[in-house]
């Protein structure tokens, strides 16, 4: 026991040993003057807690789609996917520094520099929503009381330790608005980014084990910006660099799609890896091949092929957005992939959303080592063969 624990294990005695005495003398103080007078009373007066119940916060949910009668409302999210032709080149992105522990895990886990393939049931399940671990007391300030702002940088250091990207939020990123015309307002609020931070530790483990890391580790970068408005009707956008450093910008205001939008991102990280660490380009025949025949992409303005909730058997597209290019494509239906309570109906073998969801695993089934065709990862878990 060090010199420091003997202290506070003496402290502790001693202030028992006061409080003991203080009661003996209170209350025999009370009993004497309880026999002089049945009406005194020692115990304070307890004030009154008036509750204003007009100022409750409520939350909104996802109002998700849960069969094939009703179609699937895809937040507006154009992205900035493309990668430029004469990219300048980014500052060198910052390695998420090494988590401070707490008190829950005694040692850091050390990194492994290759990532190894995880075992995986072959149902998953979804995983539930992670607890804040508890900031620690500082040693030499042993009354000190942590501030919400010290609680998120230790648990944001945790998430960013257990999936190797790097989060930021308020000036941490600078003036990033890559574009043109929006101006992002930033998140400072530390009771938002605590909440925040929660849902994107409970995304990112829907994913297997490694996953990220494995992406990582072959040079795709993967930073996470949260703000508070993106700009316009943009909720989420994807800046992929030829280099892999990638920047997924995700606005806080609209929390119901959030989840939708955050999945629909990273599936456009998952495709950058793909195309440019494992130089797979296949992605884009793959869905023009599944698409009507004839048919080009381009044209937003109509809900032709698209899903409206009853014509699941000739169903292309999950929206009008999908539409726009073979990459808005996939993240659509990787988002609902991924967000689906139950399976709805164009999940049928044939149909061609579900040829199109097919398409999408087998490729990353054929790119990741960390995933593989005899385990049903979470994005499968509809898709009919």
């Amino acid at each position: 026991m060090s010199d420091y624990q003997k202290f506070l294990r003496q402290r502790k005695i001693l202030i028992a040993a006061i409080i003991f005495c203080v009661a003996i003398i209170v209350f025999g103080s009370g009993y004497i003057a309880l026999k002089l007078d049945p009406e005194f009373s020692i115990l304070p007066g307890i004030p009154e807690i008036i509750v204003d119940h007009d100022d409750e916060i409520g939350g909104n949910a996802k109002p998700g789609p849960d069969d094939e009668t009703e179609p699937h409302t895809e937040p507006t999210d154009p992205d900035n996917t493309s990668e430029p032709a004469t990219p300048e080149t980014p500052s060198t992105p910052e390695t998420p520094s090494t988590p401070v522990t707490p008190p829950t895990t005694p040692t850091t886990p050390t990194t492994p520099t290759t990532p190894t393939t995880p075992t995986t049931p072959t149902t998953p399940t979804t995983p539930t929503t992670p607890t804040t671990p508890t900031t620690p007391t500082t040693p030499t300030e042993p009354n000190h009381e942590p501030t919400q702002a010290e609680i998120n940088d230790i648990y944001r250091q945790l998430i960013q330790n257990k999936f190797k990207l790097t989060i930021k939020y308020g000036d941490e990123n600078g003036n990033y608005a890559p574009i043109p015309g929006y101006v992002p307002v930033k998140l400072y609020d530390e009771n938002t980014i605590h909440q925040y931070l929660l849902v994107i530790d409970s995304i990112m483990s829907m994913y297997p084990d490694g996953f990220f890391q494995e992406m990582v580790n072959a040079g795709m970068t993967l930073n996470i910006y949260i703000v508070k408005t993106i700009g316009g009707r943009i909720s989420g956008l994807t800046e992929t660099w030829s280099n892999g450093y990638v920047t997924i910008m995700l606005q806080s205001d609209d929390g119901r799609y959030f989840a939708d939008t955050m999945h629909h991102e990273l599936m456009h990280y998952i495709d950058g890896y793909m195309k440019i660490a494992k130089h797979d380009p296949s992605a884009e025949a793959n869905m023009n091949a599944l698409n009507p025949a004839g048919y080009s992409y381009g044209d937003t303005n109509n809900n032709n092929y698209v899903y409206t909730g009853n014509n699941a058997a000739t169903s292309y597209f999950m929206s009008s957005y999908g539409k726009t290019n073979f990459m808005e494509d996939r993240a659509t239906i990787f988002s609902d992939m991924m967000t689906r309570a139950t399976c709805p109906a164009y999940y049928t073998n044939g149909y061609p959303l579900n040829e199109k969801a097919k398409s999408i695993a087998q490729q990353i089934d054929n790119n990741f080592l960390t995933v593989n065709a005899e385990t049903t990862e979470f994005w499968e878990r509809c898709i009919a063969y």
